[in-house]
């Protein structure tokens, strides 16, 4: 069966406010206190506690010093602990990993205390028990989903059907930093993922900044730039913050104004990325696209262009054309990070190594060839691919 993710719009009512806001609450609470208790007997003995042992403890608190713990579902406290005990060992094993020498397939850094921001910000897990209510007569507008603990079901706004095989299982209530509350449905369904295809393409994608993508058959996505539309008034809402008192009423106005504003920046990134993978999918039945690993190219001199491939996204738009080829049976395949796309003549296969990235347009000196760099890139992308094992 394949594993998707339904996201919702939740509605809560003034009665589950205080009970969804405690979830939060206790869960961050919980987090923490494993933070402390492992950093403190690290420092004295080089261990740390188990994700049982953890869990012991915590049980401890319910029934002696923290009774309040058992007002929220012990399945939450519970997947916190485990969300906990995941993220330290992967930071342990990264700290190993570079004490002999060795470089990290990736990178992970030591868990941090979680702080309550101005709206209160934050999530919690329900792994079992949580309900979808489906009305009949109005299914957009009058649905809703049953949690533990919490009595009154939460209105939800049902915009998007699940498959009618589906399994619900695990549902994460997640509160946004600017006040809003979503849930994120995980099922399981043998549903294939429908996409009516349009076109039979092969084709290389390149991307960048300036231009968003280009593709080999000479298709050109401009960058939408839509974070350098915002940059002018988000330096302002920082200029104004930095001169207020951290506790003022005036100062957590500015932090809203500019969490709405990063929120507003996001949805709008994430809804063009959807229109522009959806687009390929439905038009090619096999896309070449480079191993492109993002977090090389921000380590460069010019702070301007790495802050333009920071807020591009690139890396999402890759991973999401991913995820939907391989449930549309779109090939995909790549290149070698390594490969040299931008210097290698499309037309003869020379290479030329005085390329830079100023220069535009690709020259050949062997043929006389000349072509669109970006163009020519996305060419040979194409024509060097191999199929994702």
């Amino acid at each position: 069966m394949n594993q998707r993710v339904l996201k919702l719009r939740l509605y809560p009512e003034d009665y589950h406010l205080p009970i969804l806001n405690q979830h939060i609450g206790h869960n961050r609470f919980v987090y923490n206190e494993c933070i402390k208790l492992n950093k403190k007997l690290y420092e004295e003995t080089g261990k740390i506690k188990s994700r049982y042992e953890l869990s012991s403890y915590i049980k401890q608190l319910k029934d002696t010093d923290k009774p309040w713990l058992k007002e929220v579902n012990a399945q939450s406290l519970q997947t916190t602990i485990l969300n906990y005990s995941r993220a330290m060992d992967r930071y342990l094993q990264y700290l190993k990993q570079i004490s002999k020498g060795k470089k990290p397939k990736l990178k992970a850094g030591e868990p941090k205390i979680k702080r309550k921001n101005i709206v209160g910000a934050g999530s919690f897990r329900t792994p079992q028990h949580g309900k979808l209510i489906i009305d009949d007569t109005n299914p957009k507008y009058k649905s809703s989903i049953k949690l533990p603990k919490i009595k009154k079901p939460i209105k939800v706004h049902y915009h998007r059907m699940l498959p009618s095989d589906a399994i619900i299982g695990a549902m994460t209530i997640t509160k946004d930093n600017v006040g809003d509350w979503w849930v994120s449905i995980e099922y399981k369904t043998n549903e294939p993922y429908k996409v009516i295809k349009t076109g039979n393409g092969v084709i290389g994608i390149d991307v960048g900044v300036a231009n968003y993508y280009t593709t080999s058959d000479g298709k050109v996505v401009k960058n939408p730039k839509f974070f350098e539309e915002e940059v002018n008034e988000i330096s302002k809402l920082n200029r104004l913050i930095s001169k207020k008192r951290s506790n003022k009423v005036g100062t957590k106005k500015l932090q809203l104004k500019q969490n709405k504003l990063y929120i507003k920046i996001h949805n709008k990134t994430m809804d063009f990325i959807h229109k522009e993978t959806n687009k390929l999918i439905r038009e090619n039945q096999s896309i070449s696209i480079e191993s492109l690993s993002v977090s090389d190219l921000l380590i460069i001199s010019d702070h301007n262009l790495s802050r333009r491939i920071q807020y591009s996204n690139l890396s999402m738009f890759l991973n999401i054309l991913k995820y939907k080829a391989q449930w549309s049976g779109t090939e995909l395949r790549t290149v070698d990070k390594f490969f040299a796309s931008s210097k290698i003549c499309s037309n003869c296969g020379n290479k030329d190594d005085t390329i830079t990235l100023k220069d535009r347009t690709y020259n050949c000196k062997h043929c006389g060839h000349s072509i669109d760099r970006d163009l020519n890139a996305a060419i040979n992308i194409r024509d060097h691919s191999q199929p994702i094992k």
